[in-house]
């Protein structure tokens, strides 16, 4: 039991005692002299159990509610100790985990250094080998969530609750649509309707026809390219003409049927931080070594991202396709960049 309930309990029981025992009221009377003395005590004894009781009830009220929502909400309730305690994860994940404890992040980080980037030296092989014995996931969100519809579309977002945690703005690319709007539909719904959403996709017209009203997404008939070539953009020039340079694309989900290749070195050119990629990679596998999926992941590792989730599309693609989600992270203070 907290102390402050304790001496809670302590104060009701010495109220009670003067209330109610005949020896110490009427000793109370006799040094008073005068009955309206008495009537006072009583006053104080009754006023002074109900305040108790009231703060009784709120302490609980409080801890009832902060400790849920600490543990349920992402809200915490920092001592000095947490602090220090947490901002070890803070500092190696460029500000992402600002609640995990040191123990849980060195396990993460043990973790990552022990799972190593090839099961089969990453030699040239068919897409579904490949991809089964080559680069899995070396770290866990533990809140992570599918936004977006079960099956082909929807894509892992890891602790989707830090994105607009302390009212961070929350921006949102997704390329490749097809018109199917279900991944952006989910962001709205399950990370924030306060999300700025932009779908990038040149194949299906300018006003897409399942495109949904009032929910703050914003289509573009562009494609992403490597080279600006009319309708199809660098990622680079997409984030300048949409006014984003300097702030955090907080997800960048990429389904684009193999234009990966030509531009992932494209898309940091070091004046926009981009926080979680989510990306279906198309083939890649089969070239002379090193492959061009060899080559994606070597460079996403060196800009600090890590895997985290990884399924491959078997229903459309019998595994030939495969869902990797990324997270950034600050390699170098980890002791893990390539």
């Amino acid at each position: 039991m907290h102390s402050f309930e304790h001496l809670a309990l302590r104060l009701i029981s010495s109220a009670h005692f003067i209330l109610f025992n005949k020896q110490t009221r009427g000793n109370l009377c006799q040094n008073m002299q005068k009955s309206r003395h008495s009537e006072l005590g009583k006053s104080v004894a009754y006023s002074l159990t109900l305040a108790v009781l009231l703060l009784l009830f709120l302490w609980q009220r409080f801890i009832f509610f902060f400790g849920r929502e600490r543990y349920h909400s992402g809200l915490t309730i920092p001592s000095s100790f947490d602090q220090e305690d947490f901002q070890k994860a803070l500092d190696e994940s460029a500000g992402f985990f600002d609640d995990m404890h040191l123990g849980d992040w060195q396990k993460l980080k043990k973790r990552m250094r022990a799972t190593p980037d090839c099961g089969t030296d990453c030699a040239p092989a068919g897409p579904q080998e490949w991809h089964q014995t080559n680069w899995e996931p070396a770290f866990t969100c533990q809140h992570e969530r599918r936004i977006g519809r079960w099956g082909d579309g929807g894509k892992w977002v890891c602790d989707p609750h830090r994105i607009t945690k302390n009212k961070q703005s929350c921006l949102v690319y997704s390329v490749g649509s097809e018109n199917d709007f279900s991944f952006e539909e989910g962001v709205w719904l399950d990370v924030s309707p306060e999300c700025e959403i932009h779908t990038f996709d040149p194949t299906i017209g300018g006003q897409p026809s399942s495109l949904p009203g009032g929910k703050n997404i914003h289509f573009h008939p562009w494609g992403l390219a490597g080279q600006e070539n009319g309708i199809n953009k660098t990622l680079p020039s997409i984030i300048k003409e949409l006014g984003h340079t300097g702030r955090e694309i907080n997800i960048l989900k990429i389904d684009c049927e193999g234009c990966e290749w030509d531009t992932y070195i494209g898309w940091f050119d070091g004046t926009t931080t981009i926080r979680q990629i989510q990306i279906e990679l198309h083939g890649g596998t089969e070239e002379e070594p090193p492959t061009s999926a060899q080559s994606f992941m070597l460079f996403l590792k060196s800009k600090g991202y890590v895997i985290f989730h990884k399924e491959p599309n078997i229903q459309f693609s019998g595994g030939s396709c495969v869902e990797y989600a990324f997270l950034l992270l600050d390699l170098e203070l980890n002791g893990l960049n390539v």
